[in-house]
């Protein structure tokens, strides 16, 4: 995922990624850990296991398009976005 990011000039951003078990309840949990973090997007592929995090999920294909990367973006921006519907 670093590489993705960094492709699109995301990097800035990249903290870490969470292994596959339960990645929702990692999230969270390392989201509750590091208060530190005041803003946070989400990016993965599987609508069901994420839908719970709202305006902080961008949800993309098999690889991030501009649509994705201008919508972490916003969000990183605090910009008005809408929740992303792929």
């Amino acid at each position: 995922m670093a590489r993705l990011l960094k492709l699109h000039g995301l990097d800035k951003y990249y903290i870490d990624d969470v292994g596959p078990e339960e990645k929702p309840e990692a999230i969270k949990k390392y989201i509750a850990t590091h208060p530190e973090i005041t803003n946070y997007v989400v990016v993965d592929d599987d609508t069901w296991t994420f839908k719970n995090f709202g305006d902080h999920l961008c949800l993309t294909d098999i690889s991030l398009t501009q649509e994705d990367v201008d919508r972490i973006n916003q969000i990183f921006n605090n910009l008005s976005v809408d929740q992303n519907t792929q």
